[in-house]
């Protein structure tokens, strides 16, 4: 028998090398370092160690410095989002216990630890710290060094419990969007119901609007929606239950309500808006607002002037509820459509050029989107082979690409890229001979992305 034992955070830790420029003051170069109770000794050790690397990396390429290290019984990956400004994460490598000759024998599981989805998930967290903390670079330049290590504490303490570390998958890689597909008829009423929002409400400088976890409409830049949308679906909404009246299993608020924004309608109400720095005005004080009405989520970015406004709120309630109704039910029906995925046919899309993501499974463990009711699940190996198709293609970002393999269950793993599209599919068919699966993804490619994606 064997007992097995997840990928598990070990330490994360920002460090810069503007600060602590001499012998007394080196300590000064950690900005933020979890878990906290590690003596500081400990702690400068991992900053020193990744600043070695990173000065022996860069003597190789001044572009590309070091983006991982593998150990025996870790993985750490490094990040520079800003100039003079890293980030580091060490994972423990999943284990295995076994029993050799009567006794028991750990076993370290490398590969099941991959790259680019820590990376990826590195960056989400800086991504997400961004968006409502604003650059580090900044934050020193208005607070100073200790200023942004209270900002940096307060936010990461409390992100990372939240990071799925264990299970990531190529999903987490792709960081896409999953977006509603509508008919021309819900589109334009959509449209209307945002120009009305917006000659509505002057103050509102951008709005996103989801329904039932997928994104309808977006005033934002793709990386910020990007991020956004991850916070969204991945934290926010999950604690909404289970709506029983949503098509599959989405979440909803039975009657209107706000999210992030007031406590109540009440003269006297806390209000919560935090802060909101999106690429284009990160110098303008801006504010986040989210509102549910049944599966509906519409998000606003204000000024932080009106998010103080009681009176605001209130007329911000009555126009949601007076206008969401009859679209509500419209949207609502789009989701109804009938899934037209065989049984056999499993499948990611990813488009780079708009972050759109569409799959046909997941894995049990995974975090995110609620699933459609009776999506079928898959076991982690194989989102695992599917995350090292999409590394390989990742090592050649202006070719088309395609890979075949067929694995010891008899699974097929089909790779295809073109024009910064990704199509990953599933198959099984273990009497298929290579031919036989080509036409198959021919096949099924011109039933599901006949207007989207060109295999030929």
């Amino acid at each position: 028998h064997a007992s097995e034992l997840m990928a598990m955070l070990k330490a994360l830790f920002i460090y810069s090398p503007l600060f602590g420029k001499t012998e007394e003051t080196e300590n000064d170069k950690l900005l933020f370092f979890y878990p906290a109770d590690i003596v500081m000794d400990v702690k400068m050790n991992h900053v020193g160690l990744s600043e070695a690397l990173v000065k022996f990396t860069c003597s190789f390429s001044q572009d590309r410095p070091i983006e991982a290290l593998h150990t025996n019984k870790t993985r750490r990956v490094y990040f520079s989002p800003e100039p003079d400004f890293w980030l580091s994460m060490i994972v423990n490598l999943p284990t295995t216990q076994k029993t050799k000759e009567g006794k028991p024998v750990m076993e370290f599981i490398e590969e099941d630890v991959q790259n680019h989805v820590l990376i990826e998930l590195l960056k989400e967290a800086y991504r997400t710290y961004k968006l409502f903390n604003g650059s580090m670079a900044t934050s020193v330049g208005k607070v100073g060094r200790k200023g942004l290590m209270e900002k940096l504490e307060l936010f990461f303490n409390k992100y990372i419990p939240t990071m799925d570390i264990g299970s990531g998958d190529v999903l987490d890689a792709f960081q896409g969007i999953n977006f509603l597909p509508l008919d021309k008829r819900v589109y334009l009423r959509v449209h209307s119901f945002h120009n009305l929002m917006e000659e509505a409400f002057p103050c509102i400088r951008y709005t996103v609007f989801l329904f039932n976890e997928h994104l309808v409409w977006s005033g934002l830049e793709q990386d910020d929606m990007r991020v956004l949308y991850k916070y969204l679906v991945r934290d926010l909404l999950q604690h909404l239950p289970i709506n029983p009246m949503s098509p599959g299993t989405g979440r909803a608020a039975r009657s209107g309500c706000f999210l992030v924004g007031p406590e109540g309608l009440e003269p006297d109400a806390a209000i919560n808006a935090p802060p909101i720095f999106v690429n284009r005005e990160e110098g303008r004080d801006l504010r986040l607002i989210v509102y549910q009405f049944h599966a509906a989520t519409c998000c606003a970015v204000v000024d932080a002037s009106v998010a103080r406004s009681m009176a605001f709120y209130r007329d911000f309630d009555t126009f949601v509820r007076q206008n969401l109704n009859t679209l509500d039910t419209s949207l609502g029906e789009q989701l109804r459509r009938p899934p037209t995925t065989g049984d056999v046919f499993r499948y990611i899309y990813f488009n780079q050029m708009n972050l759109a993501v569409k799959y046909s499974f997941v894995t049990a463990s995974r975090r995110g989107p609620t699933p459609p009711a009776g999506m079928p699940v898959v076991p982690p190996e194989l989102m695992r082979y599917l995350g090292d198709v999409h590394a390989d293609f990742s090592c050649y970002p202006e070719s088309d690409c395609e890979v075949i393999m067929k694995l010891r269950n008899d699974h097929w793993i089909v790779g295809r890229k073109s024009d910064q599209r990704e199509f990953l599919v599933v198959l099984l068919n273990k009497y298929a001979s290579i031919i036989d699966v080509s036409e198959e993804i021919k096949k099924q490619a011109s039933v599901h992305f006949a207007n989207i994606f060109f295999l030929d």
